[in-house]
């Protein structure tokens, strides 16, 4: 099949799992809508939602320090900012995060988890994402499965916590896209950096076991480059299985 998008996802808490969706509205210079609107940390974080600063994923509840999150199962509602969060089954936030009580349930119920008292952290039009610039994540299917058969075993895609997952394209490619600018269903994107991966890709997103994937990443490719980050250059719209256009003399 020609270079596509395979499948599109946000993640609506931060450290949480994300949120497949089958279409996507994007607009010039933004994440995702609701992509790490909320995250989770220390109840003594500092952060002014009247003032958001950008905060490292290392002062949060994370997956690349507490694997349990991927534990949890949920669904998000966008219009209403409703999350339903479950653990094995069991029902644990069923609230909109725009209350103070959805708010207190879901840091409650990490709090739980994580053993340490917990807040919910949030401000208008800003997102918790690792860079501090606006942008969309990319991850190459067929990199995941070059990488997979080099290491000898399966690899679950969402370990890479993309945006954008994308196939039908060379493996390792994407990262000779750099400073150019592809197109998904007439939506520009400029590439501008390669994901430096963290320990987040060891933690198996169906068991929420640890494992050394991140290092074995280096071992087997010599650094920790998967996937690229991209600017959204116009507004529109993107869905699973638009083909994409690539620059000419690239693959």
């Amino acid at each position: 099949m020609p270079a596509h998008l395979e499948s599109i996802y946000y993640y609506p808490v931060k450290g949480l799992p994300g949120v497949e969706i089958p279409s996507c509205a994007v607009r010039t210079g933004e994440r995702l809508p609701c992509d790490r609107r909320y995250a989770v940390g220390p109840a003594d974080l500092e952060f002014d939602a009247a003032a958001p600063r950008h905060v490292r994923k290392q002062e949060l509840f994370v997956l690349m320090k507490n694997a349990e999150l991927a534990e949890f199962s949920l669904s998000f509602s966008p219009k209403e900012q409703h999350l339903h969060l479950s653990h094995k089954g069991q029902t644990e936030v069923d609230a909109s995060l725009r209350t103070p009580e959805g708010q207190s349930a879901l840091a409650g119920c990490i709090s739980r988890r994580v053993n340490a008292a917990a807040r919910v952290y949030c401000a208008p039009d800003h997102g918790f994402t690792d860079l501090s610039h606006k942008t969309v994540s990319i991850i190459n299917l067929a990199s995941v499965r070059a990488l997979a058969k080099a290491l000898g075993c399966d690899i679950d895609k969402r370990r890479f916590r993309a945006n954008f997952y994308v196939d039908g394209l060379p493996a390792w490619s994407e990262l000779e896209w750099m400073d150019k600018t592809i197109s998904i269903n007439g939506i520009n994107m400029e590439v501008y950096r390669i994901t430096d991966r963290c320990a987040a890709i060891n933690v198996d997103p169906t068991t929420a076991e640890r494992d050394r994937l991140l290092q074995e990443l280096r071992r087997a490719r010599g650094n920790l480059d998967m996937g690229v980050y991209a600017r959204i250059l116009n507004d529109g719209s993107v869905h699973a299985g638009d083909s994409i256009t690539l620059p000419e003399g690239l693959s």
